[in-house]
């Protein structure tokens, strides 16, 4: 049974899959994200295939890419439980005893 794929090797699977079908990318009828024009488009794609190089290539030769050498594969963590507040020594009846008034002190009582 294989491990999963790593977002990494999703990735450059599928800029390989684009390349080698050699397709011509439809930028003027892609749809974009708002605010994106054709040339950020375009510029994004091209950065993206520069940070894949290395991994294309070895891809293309097959050999292991980066990814593979190392083993790691994205995990979701598990969520650790927030720590319960403990009782301090004092603390066992709850809040502090409320301390009232001093009694007034008779002067007839000299």
């Amino acid at each position: 049974k294989g491990s999963g794929w790593t977002d990494r090797e999703r990735l450059v699977y599928l800029v390989a899959l684009v390349e080698q079908s050699a397709p011509k990318l439809d930028y003027n009828n892609t749809p974009r994200p708002n605010g994106r024009s054709k040339i950020a488009c375009e510029r994004m794609v091209q950065r993206l295939k520069d940070t894949l190089k290395e991994d294309l290539v070895a891809l293309k030769a097959g050999q292991p890419t980066a990814t593979e050498d190392s083993g790691t594969v994205k995990t979701p963590k598990t969520p650790k439980t927030p720590k319960r507040k403990t009782k301090a020594v004092g603390d066992e009846e709850g809040s502090p005893k409320k301390r009232g008034r001093p009694a007034k002190k008779d002067k007839d009582a000299d």
